[in-house]
């Protein structure tokens, strides 16, 4: 489990796998949303969900829209609400019964491991790490200032990377079912703050 104290380091990250096996709680992605959480619009549908750590009875659950042209089309900019819905809420069992706003993918839980450094070296440059984690620096596959400068803006303004999660596949786990975003690498960045909580979010193709 990411704590607040390593997610504010820029130069740390935790390395993120998506598995095979239970994942009735703790962090997981796809299938049935936790019991009692729902989003705020019914074309939502679940993704994910992940431990806060600024309060460690509580975690987040990211629902998308589930027109994944929209979220295509979207590419390249922070998200708007319409399109990803971010809940903060106490922690929870998957539900135990199918609802209408689950994912279409399959059933996986996440391990989160122990903080490493963030940077790698490639050619003479150190570049943050591209693969799944939590915390450190995000990775921007099309390296346009355009693009990335709003992004940044938000860690000085305070946000962490909660999350960065590619394409599902080469892991471990055999996810079944469509990636809502295609081939881009999503990014969730929240903060909390005097009490209230804040995402924003971004993917890139």
């Amino acid at each position: 489990m990411a704590d607040s104290s390593s997610l504010l380091s820029l130069d740390m990250s935790h390395p993120v796998t998506i598995m095979d096996g239970d994942s009735e709680s703790g962090p997981r992605l796809g299938g049935r949303a936790p019991a009692g959480v729902r989003p705020s619009d019914a074309g939502l549908r679940y993704l994910l969900s992940l431990g806060f750590p600024w309060l460690p009875d509580h975690e987040v659950s990211v629902f998308v829209v589930a027109d994944e042209g929209r979220l295509l089309h979207a590419s390249g900019g922070l998200a708007t609400k319409e399109l990803l819905e971010v809940v903060l809420h106490p922690v929870r069992r998957r539900s135990e019964a199918p609802t209408s706003w689950d994912s279409g993918l399959s059933e996986h839980p996440l391990s989160i491991a122990a903080a490493c450094s963030d940077l790698r070296e490639i050619e003479g440059r150190w570049v943050p790490r591209s693969a799944d984690k939590m915390g450190g620096r995000p990775y921007f596959i099309q390296g346009e200032p355009e693009r990335e400068e709003p992004v940044m803006e938000l860690l000085q303004r305070g946000y962490v990377q909660l999350l960065q999660v590619d394409v599902p596949a080469g892991g471990p786990a055999s996810v079944l079912g469509s990636w809502p975003f295609g081939d881009a690498l999503f990014h969730l960045f929240t903060r909390w703050e005097n009490g209230a909580f804040e995402w924003e979010a971004f993917w890139e193709l």
